[in-house]
């Protein structure tokens, strides 16, 4: 398995450990309880971050490489770079319902609701079908110079919430979510 594929299946599995706990804040807020808002501006900040300028640029270089090896790629794949574009800007309306219920703004609960879980659910779907297609197809059909030339293109940015060193604006967050997991499962 290439390198660059085990990084990018490392990032999908850190992304859906957020997605996860916005999962349990949104149910907090459709009990009607009060959920972390700032854990969910945090998650939101990171994912206008770090997903959008280095996640989504390495799978376009890896789904760019695949549609020269295998033009067919789209039939099973679809346009992955129109797809992260989409996603994008899900991010940003999941962003400002969020920032708009922390400054106090006017939010219908359901608009609230239904940004959220739609934000939730096309980026767990998008993960599966990366997962489950492109990441095979590119594992199959790449070649090293292929896998070589995608890495040398890559910057190498370290994650700033899941890397080693997590940045100060996302040392809570880490803090917050490492708690979160242990008090799931113990």
């Amino acid at each position: 398995m290439p390198a660059t594929l085990d990084r990018l299946r490392q990032e999908h599995r850190d992304i859906a450990r957020l997605l996860d706990i916005l999962d349990a804040e949104l149910a907090e807020f459709d009990a009607a309880k009060a959920p972390d808002y700032e854990i969910m501006g945090a998650i939101a900040d990171y994912f206008l971050g770090y997903p959008a300028a280095c996640h989504h640029p390495k799978e376009d270089l890896v789904y760019r490489a695949l549609v020269v090896r295998r033009p067919d790629c789209a039939d099973t794949v679809g346009d992955i770079v129109a797809e992260h574009d989409r996603l994008g800007t899900m991010v940003k309306l999941f962003a400002q319902a969020v920032a708009n219920v922390m400054r106090d703004a006017e939010v219908p609960r359901d608009a609230f609701d239904h940004v959220v879980r739609h934000f939730i659910e096309a980026q767990r779907r998008h993960i599966d079908l990366e997962e489950a297609g492109l990441f095979p197809l590119a594992a199959e059909s790449l070649t090293e110079a292929d896998w070589a030339e995608i890495d040398g293109q890559i910057a190498d940015s370290e994650d700033p919430l899941f890397g080693a060193m997590p940045e100060e604006r996302f040392a809570a967050l880490r803090r917050d979510i490492e708690a979160w997991e242990e008090s799931r499962f113990t």
